[in-house]
């Protein structure tokens, strides 16, 4: 999730995670990512402008601890073996 003031700022790093995973709501995606694929997001997101307040977390969640809760479901991208862009 992230607040990003800069409309300009905001919509790069949109289009940055969606790459990356799902968008689930205003400023929330849903990543699946391996180690390599979260160092690389993370590469990416250091790369951008920081001139302007911003904030942007990352949460791991745990799938399978007894105290994870989930509440709705996820958009799924299609299974398949090609590259989904959407």
């Amino acid at each position: 999730m992230y607040d990003v003031s800069c409309p300009r700022h905001r919509s790069t790093l949109f289009r940055l995670l969606s790459a990356y995973g799902i968008h689930q709501q205003k400023s929330v995606f849903e990543c699946v990512l391996n180690t390599d694929f979260r160092k690389q997001m993370i590469i990416q997101m250091q790369s951008l402008p920081n001139d302007q307040p911003q904030r942007i977390i990352l949460i791991q969640i745990y799938p399978n601890h007894q105290d994870t809760v989930y509440l709705g479901a996820a958009k799924r991208l299609p299974a398949s073996n090609c590259l989904y862009i959407a």
